[in-house]
C-alpha cells in the first residue's frame, strides 16, 4: 500500500541536445535572438536620403566653382612698346608727335637773345587736336627726364626769343595742328632720355623715349 505522505515523483525529462548546422552542440536555453527586419528597414529609409543629399551637395559645389580656361601659349601678352621719336601719342584731345631733337647754346638774334646756363635742348613737336573741343598747348606743361629720373622744366622765357617756338600758349581748335619747339635748359653733362607730354598740368601725360642713355 502506498504511503500517502510520499507522493510518487514524476520522472524528469532531459531535453535532447541540439546540434548546429556543422554538428557542434548548441547550448541549452533560448536560441539567440535574430536581428529583426525592422532595423534593416530603418537603415534603408535613413541611409538612402543621406547618400542622395551628399551627392547633391557635391554636385552643387562643383557647379558653383568658377570655370578656369587652361592657359595656352597665345594668352601671353607682349609688353607694349614704349613710344619713340616719330610716334604719335595722345593726352586728352591733343595728339603729339616728337619729330626730332637738337641742342643750341643761344636763342634769339644778335641784340635780343638768351644764352643757356648749360645748353638748350630743342624738342620739335607737331601737336594737333584730335578731339571735339578746343585744346591748349603750353610748353610749361612738358617735362624732360634724364637716366637718373631727374625732372627738368621747359624754359618758357627762352621760347620768347624763338618766334617759331609756338610753345608759350597755343589754343588749338578741333582738327587744327601746330608745329612748335619746346626748349629745356639742361646741364651740358645731362643726356635726356624721355619727355612727358601733357595737354594740361592736371592730365596724366604720355611718355616718349628720346633715345639717350
Amino acid at each position: 500500500m502506498a504511503n500517502p505522505q510520499h507522493p510518487r515523483q514524476q520522472p524528469q525529462h532531459t531535453p535532447a541536445p541540439q546540434y548546429g548546422p556543422y554538428g557542434q552542440p548548441m547550448p541549452y536555453g533560448h536560441p539567440p535572438a535574430r536581428r529583426g527586419k525592422g532595423a534593416v528597414f530603418w537603415l534603408f529609409i535613413v541611409g538612402i536620403p543621406l547618400v542622395v543629399l551628399a551627392s547633391c551637395t557635391a554636385a552643387i559645389a562643383v557647379i558653383g566653382m568658377p570655370y578656369t580656361r587652361p592657359a595656352t601659349s597665345g594668352d601671353a601678352q607682349e609688353p607694349q612698346r614704349a613710344a619713340r621719336i616719330g610716334d604719335e601719342v595722345r593726352d586728352g584731345v591733343l595728339a603729339f608727335t616728337v619729330n626730332r631733337i637738337g641742342n643750341i647754346k643761344r636763342v634769339g638774334g644778335e641784340y635780343l637773345h638768351k644764352d643757356a646756363q648749360g645748353e638748350f635742348l630743342m624738342v620739335r613737336v607737331t601737336v594737333w587736336n584730335a578731339g571735339d573741343r578746343v585744346g591748349h598747348f603750353l610748353g610749361s606743361n612738358q617735362k624732360v627726364y634724364d637716366a637718373a629720373g631727374r625732372e627738368y622744366s621747359a624754359d618758357s622765357g627762352a621760347a620768347m626769343y624763338l618766334p617759331e617756338s609756338k610753345s608759350l600758349y597755343e589754343a588749338i581748335n578741333p582738327g587744327n595742328r601746330v608745329d612748335g619747339i619746346i626748349l629745356f635748359d639742361l646741364p651740358t653733362n645731362v643726356i635726356p632720355v624721355a619727355i612727358m607730354l601733357r595737354e594740361s598740368m592736371f592730365s596724366e601725360g604720355v611718355r616718349v623715349e628720346l633715345g639717350g642713355q
